[in-house]
């Protein structure tokens, strides 16, 4: 199992996910099987540079759906 640290970045309602590229661990999932330590931050200006991940989108928090132990929830 897997445990990792990741920033949930919100702007405009809308939260930034990005993709893994294929030289790191779980390449090219969207859907991950690890435990994060979330922080969550507001982006507030400047530019963002994506330099590990294949590629990274703004989503609409409304489209976002989370698992929880066995159970999905959708927002």
């Amino acid at each position: 199992m897997l445990l990792a640290t990741c920033a949930i970045i919100e702007h405009n309602n809308k939260i930034l996910i990005c993709q893994p590229s294929e030289q790191m661990k779980l390449p090219l999932k969207w859907k991950f099987q690890l435990y994060l330590y979330p922080f969550l931050c507001k982006w507030t200006g400047g530019s963002l540079a994506i330099t590990e991940h294949v590629q990274a989108i703004w989503v609409n928090k409304s489209k976002l759906k989370t698992t929880i132990g066995r159970r999905q929830m959708y927002r």
